[in-house]
Formats: structure tokens, C-alpha cells, sequence
């Protein structure tokens, strides 16, 4: 296949990304494996597009695979930069919002901005080339690396990222070695120790994104099981605020107000135990009273008292002037 029909098929295929790779993120499928863990998705993504943009490179401008190499570093280190700050501009994680229809400007407008860094960057290096070959070569380098962008992140959504990096991380210390060895004489004890070396990375760096993304996997776990025993949580405490309200009718006053008042009360404090690990804080007065209860996730609590207020605030409830005993009143509302 020539240049001209591998272009316009990764054209083409980018096309198909920017159209279906928001349905696919948006779908409701198990998280990709490398998705579990960001940090490491972007590392081993950089990994794969360093090599294949080296090597590209070293086939289509004069110099040597040292300097394409090191070029290709430079190139990757600067769009990593932008992508960075593009994410903090659009202040939304990487897997669950920039891949949605309402950001496809924001990637045309990297692909844009980086064809033209990674341009300049190329002429920098060899201006002995002319204009026309540099930014070919710059449109190619960003054609191939979106087209591996495109297959990694659908097979990662698939749940085979696992077997990816098993294939990346060898491949990029095999083909950085051959880079960096061309032209040089090496014997064939040396090249069996390349050999064992890059196996020994590779087995090391291979474990490093497995345990990253193991650790991701029950951090997501847990917030999976934390947001429905908080839904749960919340269900209880709004149960107890309407049980509150009938004490009140019944009585004329919260005073008795409490989790032993009578059987419906206490299974339900009961189960705000079971979930939360504790019964929930009751303070009551002649005409007030407040309850609060500290959630699973975070610095977070969800309180209710006699004013009606039933929310999640990100204050203590028990701080001086809240819900503290002396004052029955929820802190302001988490934003």
C-alpha cells in the first residue's frame, strides 16, 4: 500500500473514531483494563506512540535512528504537555468525559495544534529537509499514531488491555534498542545481554501497570459498593426525617425523638448502622432537631433537620454552631 492510500484509510479509520468512540466510552460495558488506572493508560499509550513516531521518522526523513529517536521523545513530550492542558481546560477526567460527542472540537483542535508543534519540531531537527517531506511526515506520524490510538483504546474497551501491554512494552524496548544499537558493532554476547535486559524491563514494567491498575480496579470496586450502601444511607435518614415529622404530630414536640422511640425507628438506625458503621447522631429540642451521619466516600456527611434540609454537605455537622447539640441546624449543602 503507498503512502497516499495509507493515508486516506487512516483518515478515514480517525473519522470512524471520532464518531463511535464516544458510544462505545458512553455504553454500558465493563471499563477497559488500562482504564481502571489513567496514569498508566496515558504511560503506556506514550510508549506506543513514541516508537511508532521514531520510527516513522527514521523511514521517511535522513538523519540517524538515534536522533529519530530522540526527536520522536521531544515531539511526544511536547503534545503530552498540550493534551495535559487541554484536559485541565475542560476540567473533566479523560475516560468518562473527553471522549463524548461535546469534546470531538476539543480533539480535532489537538490533532490541529499538534500537527503543527510536531512540524516545527521536525524542522528544528532536520532542516536540511524541505517544507513538503517535513509535513508529510508530520501528518503521517499523526495519522498512524490516532490509528493506533483508535485500536488500543477500542480493544482496551473490549478487556483484552492486559494482552496490549504485554505486546507494547516488549515491543518498545525491543525496537528503542535497535535504534539505538544501529550502526554500532555489537557481539553476540552483548546482543544476549540486550536481550536479557529488555526482558527483565519489560517483565518489570509489565508488573508495575498490573499492580497500578489491579489497585485500580478495587478502588472502583469500592466506590461501586460505597455508592449504593450510601444510597442506602440516604433512603434510611429520609425515612427517619418523615418519622421525625410524625413524632412531632403525635406528640407536639421532637424530645422523644430518638433510635429507640419505637420499633420502625430502630431497624432503621439499625440498618444505617449495618451500612455506615455507626447509628446516625440524633440531637433533638422541644420544637428542633438534627441528624447526620458520616457517608463511605470521602469527607462527606448526609444530615437532615426540623427546617427541612436533607443533603450531603462536606462539613462536619457536629462543628460549633451546626448540628452540635446546641444548635440543630445542617451545614450548608456540598457543592
Amino acid at each position: 500500500m503507498d503512502n497516499s492510500k495509507y493515508l486516506y484509510s487512516s483518515i478515514f479509520l480517525i473519522g470512524l473514531f471520532l464518531l463511535f468512540i464516544p458510544q462505545i466510552c458512553s455504553a454500558d460495558i465493563a471499563v477497559g483494563f488500562l482504564s481502571y488506572n489513567p496514569p498508566l493508560l496515558v504511560i503506556v499509550i506514550f510508549m506506543g506512540v513514541w516508537i511508532i513516531e521514531a520510527l516513522t521518522i527514521k523511514d521517511k526523513l535522513v538523519g540517524t535512528p538515534q536522533k529519530a529517536l530522540f526527536t520522536g521523545l521531544i515531539i511526544n513530550l511536547f503534545t503530552a504537555l498540550l493534551g495535559f492542558l487541554i484536559a485541565l481546560s475542560v476540567k473533566n477526567s479523560v475516560i468518562e468525559d473527553v471522549l463524548s460527542y461535546g469534546f470531538i472540537p476539543s480533539i480535532l483542535i489537538f490533532l490541529f495544534v499538534s500537527i503543527i508543534i510536531e512540524t516545527m519540531i521536525l524542522y528544528f531537527y532536520y532542516r536540511q529537509e524541505k517544507w513538503p517531506k517535513i509535513i508529510a511526515t508530520g501528518f503521517l506520524m499523526n495519522a498512524k499514531s490516532y490509528l493506533f490510538l483508535l485500536i488500543f483504546l477500542i480493544l482496551d474497551a473490549m478487556v483484552i488491555g492486559a494482552f496490549l501491554v504485554l505486546i507494547i512494552v516488549p515491543y518498545f524496548f525491543l525496537k528503542t534498542f535497535e535504534l539505538l544499537s544501529a550502526g554500532k558493532e555489537i557481539s553476540k554476547s552483548n546482543r544476549t545481554k540486550a536481550i536479557i535486559l529488555i526482558t527483565i524491563l519489560s517483565l518489570i514494567v509489565c508488573g508495575f501497570v498490573f499492580k497500578g491498575v489491579m489497585k485500580g480496579m478495587e478502588k472502583s470496586s469500592f466506590e461501586k459498593r460505597g455508592r449504593a450502601e450510601e444510597a442506602r444511607i440516604m433512603a434510611d435518614m429520609n425515612q427517619i426525617r418523615s418519622s421525625a415529622e410524625v413524632i412531632y404530630d403525635n406528640e407536639g414536640s421532637y424530645v422523644s425523638f430518638t433510635c429507640t422511640y419505637n420499633d420502625t425507628m430502630n431497624t432503621i438506625c439499625n440498618d444505617v448502622e449495618k451500612q455506615a458503621g455507626m447509628k446516625p447522631t440524633i440531637y433533638t429540642t422541644f420544637d428542633k432537631y438534627c441528624s447526620h451521619i458520616k457517608l463511605l466516600r470521602g469527607e462527606r456527611w448526609f444530615c437532615i433537620d426540623s427546617r427541612g434540609n436533607n443533603y450531603v454537605t462536606n462539613v462536619n455537622p457536629s462543628t460549633l454552631g451546626y448540628c452540635d447539640g446546641k444548635t440543630f441546624i445542617c451545614p450548608p449543602r456540598a457543592e
